[in-house]
């Protein structure tokens, strides 16, 4: 029988956020689309390093990239848990920022009011990862013997 492994799940979900994460930085939201321009007034404040009084910036770019200090894409999205049957991931604090900058302009870094929140880009590789691992289980049982898939 060919079993789905927790490390699996981990494993891919990882990689995903770590697309998403790049995706993000590089201006684009979950459909591959470029994010739409900041206002005038909070791309002076982003770029003069004036928007988060007090706390360090990781970001002064005029592009939009979803991040000022780092901490929605980087320390607090994560893997949230894995099995054998899937897993999560998410923000651990942050997931109302998230979800109010889907609703605002087109900054859907994901988009929790669907059911797969995931863009089409993530979705297929999320699936091409299953496929490859499923073609790589299926090479290493013998033909001659009957094979059960546990999905």
């Amino acid at each position: 029988m060919i079993e789905i492994k927790k490390q699996f799940w981990a494993d891919t979900l990882i990689a995903l956020i770590d697309r998403i994460r790049k995706r993000t930085k590089n201006h684009k939201n979950m459909d591959g689309e470029a994010f739409e321009d900041y206002s005038p007034g909070y791309e002076e404040l982003k770029t003069s390093n004036k928007v988060n009084r007090g706390v360090s910036q990781k970001s002064t770019s005029g592009n939009p990239d979803m991040t000022l200090t780092g901490a929605m894409l980087y320390s607090d999205f994560n893997l949230l848990n894995a099995s054998d049957k899937g897993g999560e991931f998410g923000w651990l604090t942050r997931g109302n920022v998230v979800k109010k900058l889907a609703k605002f302009k087109n900054y859907k870094i994901v988009d929790p009011s669907k059911s797969n929140c995931l863009g089409e880009h993530d979705t297929k590789f999320v699936q091409d990862e299953f496929n490859k691992m499923m073609g790589k289980e299926l090479e290493r049982n013998s033909f001659d013997k009957v094979i059960k898939i546990k999905i």
